[in-house]
């Protein structure tokens, strides 16, 4: 039988809390962490998909970010699928 690969993508879509402005969290800036809107750990990685030793968790997490539009800051505490 032939093998096959699959492939895993994702986003993570917000809606900014203060201007309404759609943020793509997984996507840049926020990845970059040369980036004054990007962190230097992968806080939202860990939290999706978790590791071998802390499994994933979708709420119950706080990671902080700021509004690329409005500048503004807001938390992340949870994920729906």
């Amino acid at each position: 039988m032939k093998k096959a690969k699959g492939f895993v993508s994702y986003d993570v879509k917000v809606n900014c809390p203060h201007c309404d402005k759609s943020l793509h969290l997984n996507q840049y800036p926020y990845t970059d962490e040369d980036e004054e809107y990007g962190h230097a750990e992968d806080h939202l990685g860990l939290e999706l998909f978790g590791t071998e030793t802390k499994p994933a968790k979708w709420s119950g997490f706080s990671i902080e970010y700021r509004c690329y539009g409005c500048k503004q800051s807001f938390e992340l505490t949870e994920l729906e699928y």
